[in-house]
């Protein structure tokens, strides 16, 4: 049996002083204006193996008290991603959120990032699908047959590539490659076999990288919401306003003949242990140039009705959506818009490059 005066020991060595260092050069960075870097994630160098190595080890009370204390540092330290926690607020709450709204905010990514590390420690996750959902994408991933995947930064969504090998899937993930991101290879090694990587780190191999993925008969998950991170974005609905989603997944989806499936997890509000995953019915782009005008109609309203279900989610439970960053840029008028229109679909080029932005998140 370990003495008590361990754990208070332990909790200074692994909580206290990290977090005087943290807090230090958290405020440093913020003095300097607040930037932080996009290849990397905030937190100390062997941050993720420390708190992998404290779940294995200590006991739950100091775990907790560990959370609080990140989460306040994160909160007073990182004064850009707690600007762009009330400008996504403000449109999620219907009102001007307070100091204590941002802190939610902030603890609700901590707790999933928590969950997010034990599943990388071996916990088996409890995944379900919502009432009505998962028949069809069972069905076509028992066929074995490819498909582009879509999710957003929203509650366990990130997880999504990785549960999809669970039921049969293989799948190449299109991801940022940053630094001071273990939790992503341990996910990898955890999930071998159903899973494999396309990194844009070098972005003018992206779109050659996903093609011959798709030639060869492989499917591909993406994220759907960050529209710095897509070659091609359209016009949507979401909280009121006409914001820029990325549509590169569906441009490839005609391109390629094959279907989208879009889906987002959160936890069930009975048990925030369990998963519960949400995905409508799959967009299916119909075979031969002469249907282009009507499958990117068809593929604009079914990426529209996935963000309608988005929203609602989001008012019922506000803090789950894990972007750090600056909200969607506002889409130009349709009449008087520069977008060029392709056969009937508005569509505009996204920059070559994305912008510097930071995130508390990983970038995928």
């Amino acid at each position: 049996m370990k003495p008590f005066w361990l754990y208070p020991l332990l909790f200074f060595v692994l909580v206290v002083l990290p977090v005087a260092v943290g807090t230090r050069r958290g405020f440093a960075r913020a003095r300097r204006g607040g930037r932080v870097a996009t290849d990397r994630n905030p937190g100390p160098e062997g941050g993720y193996r420390l708190l992998a190595w404290s779940l294995q080890h200590l006991p739950d009370w100091v775990m907790r008290v560990a959370m609080y204390v990140g989460t306040a540092i994160a909160w007073a330290t990182l004064p850009g991603q707690r600007r762009y926690s009330r400008q996504y607020l403000r449109l999620a709450l219907g009102r001007a959120p307070g100091a204590r709204d941002t802190w939610r905010h902030f603890w609700a990514y901590t707790d999933y990032f928590i969950q997010r590390l034990q599943i990388c420690l071996g916990r088996e996750p409890k995944v379900q699908f919502a009432p009505g959902n998962g028949d069809e994408l069972r069905a076509w991933l028992a066929a074995g047959r490819p498909a582009l995947y879509g999710t957003m930064h929203i509650g366990h969504s990130d997880l999504l590539g990785f549960l999809l090998s669970t039921l049969g899937g293989r799948v190449h993930m299109v991801r940022k490659q940053v630094g001071n991101s273990d939790d992503v290879g341990w996910l990898a090694k955890r999930y071998a076999g159903g899973v494999e990587f396309i990194w844009i780190n070098d972005w003018s191999r992206l779109i050659l990288a996903m093609n011959d993925a798709l030639r060869a008969g492989c499917s591909l998950a993406m994220q759907c919401d960050r529209p710095e991170y897509s070659s091609k974005v359209a016009g949507f609905d979401f909280f009121g306003q006409r914001l820029q989603f990325p549509f590169t997944i569906y441009h490839l989806a005609i391109m390629h003949g094959l279907p989208v499936g879009l889906s987002y997890a959160v936890a069930a509000e009975d048990d925030p242990e369990t998963v519960v995953v949400h995905i409508p019915p799959m967009f299916h782009p119909q075979p031969g140039h002469e249907h282009r005008a009507e499958n990117f109609a068809g593929a604009h309203a079914h990426l529209q009705g996935f963000l309608a279900l988005v929203e609602a989610q989001l008012r019922r439970t506000p803090y789950v959506w894990f972007n750090f960053t600056p909200m969607n840029p506002p889409s130009p008028a349709d009449a008087a818009s520069p977008l060029r229109r392709q056969r009937g679909t508005l569509m505009q080029t996204a920059p070559a490059r994305p912008p510097t932005t930071g995130d508390l998140s990983s970038v995928a």
